[in-house]
């Protein structure tokens, strides 16, 4: 599943990523498997999101849910995640034109995150962007 999700062809990359979030969901086994390949999925993931746009909204959405899931099962995991909050879940969160979804997928991995990571998310000034969110009229769905 991760040599699909490293391919160009996005929807077959989604669908990969989307097993994998299934995969771990629930499941500590699966969060550590899908763990031991981070490196290789987070590399895909910088590089399919380095100028985030709306064509690339699903294949954003699998891997912010997938790495939501890793969060929620696998706190030790945590460290793997967070060089991601910085160049995507903030970028999802600031944006005016993101769904529903993918903004409540990336505010319940930051929620996920804060058990363990609070300190850094601080630094990324998580805090700020999401009171700005609120204050903008675009509350996170509920």
């Amino acid at each position: 599943a991760v040599c699909l999700v490293e391919t160009d062809m996005a929807e077959l990359g989604c669908s990969a990523t989307s097993f994998l979030g299934n995969f771990a969901f629930n499941s500590d086994v699966g969060a550590r498997a899908v763990l031991g390949y981070f490196p290789r999925l987070e590399r895909r993931f910088r590089e399919a999101f380095g100028s985030l746009g709306l064509e690339r909204d699903h294949l954003l959405g699998a891997a912010i849910l997938l790495c939501a899931n890793i969060a929620a099962t696998c706190p030790s995991g945590h460290s793997q995640l967070i060089p991601l909050v910085q160049p995507i879940c903030l970028k999802v969160i600031t944006q005016a034109q993101v769904s529903d979804k993918l903004l409540g997928n990336a505010i319940l991995l930051l929620a996920n995150l804060s058990i363990t990571v609070a300190p850094q998310l601080r630094e990324f000034r998580v805090a700020d962007a999401l009171l700005r969110l609120i204050e903008e009229g675009q509350s996170p769905p509920s």
